[in-house]
């Protein structure tokens, strides 16, 4: 499994090892890190060493431009795009959670700027994420099979604070000036926006439960 972030990841692992699972299954949760190119690094690194896994699942949080989905939904992805004109790797769909397209940007998207009929004309909804593409496209060079399994933190009518994009974005960045640079608008960010900063640090500890919980009670669908 791959995740974004050191507490996203540590959820997961939670989740997963306290999930009933038989005798002799094996996994592994990954830290990525934030954004397509620190993800397709650290996943390309671990697939060069040692065994490979029979599936790399990405997890963690995702946001939604589709009204029909609410927070805390579990998606996977029936299908991975980029943008929509680019169709990525064929991906397998994690049981019991609602099928969506998932695309991937280098920023963290803004569901309330979106269009709030976002959909596909075959009633797909949209989830977005900033890592699946990339770690697709790693599975898929290494021949390993790839599964989306992310919790809805960001929905239209319930975005996230306006601050977490230059948070993210200097997370993501790989050059030193423009992670500073993101920083620097982050913090400004923040100020501005006591609130959204308050509101990030209360909600923060309640989402990791939420996937934690979700692992726990369908890691085993896997095994």
């Amino acid at each position: 499994m791959c995740a974004a972030t050191r507490a996203e990841r540590d959820a997961c692992e939670r989740g997963i090892a306290g999930a009933a699972a038989p005798a002799g299954f094996e996994h592994e949760v990954l830290l990525t890190g934030v954004g397509p190119v620190r993800a397709a690094r650290a996943l390309d690194e671990r697939l060069g060493r040692g065994a490979h896994p029979d599936l790399v699942v990405s997890s963690g949080f995702a946001g939604t431009l589709s009204t029909t989905l609410a927070l805390s939904s579990w998606i996977t992805a029936a299908r991975l795009a980029a943008d929509p004109g680019e169709r990525v790797t064929k991906v397998e769909a994690y049981p019991g959670l609602i099928a969506c397209e998932v695309r991937s940007s280098m920023t963290l998207v803004k569901a309330a700027a979106a269009p709030r009929s976002a959909g596909r004309d075959d009633g797909l909804p949209i989830a977005v994420d900033m890592e699946s593409v990339a770690l697709a496209h790693e599975a898929a060079r290494r021949g390993v099979s790839f599964s989306v399994a992310r919790l809805v933190s960001d929905t239209p009518s319930d975005p996230l604070p306006d601050l977490l994009s230059p948070i993210t974005s200097a997370l993501a960045a790989t050059r030193t000036l423009t992670r500073l640079g993101f920083a620097a608008r982050g913090v400004r960010a923040a100020l501005a926006d006591p609130r959204g900063l308050v509101r990030l640090l209360a909600d923060g500890p309640t989402w990791l439960r939420r996937l934690e919980e979700g692992w726990r009670s369908f890691a085993s669908v896997r095994t």
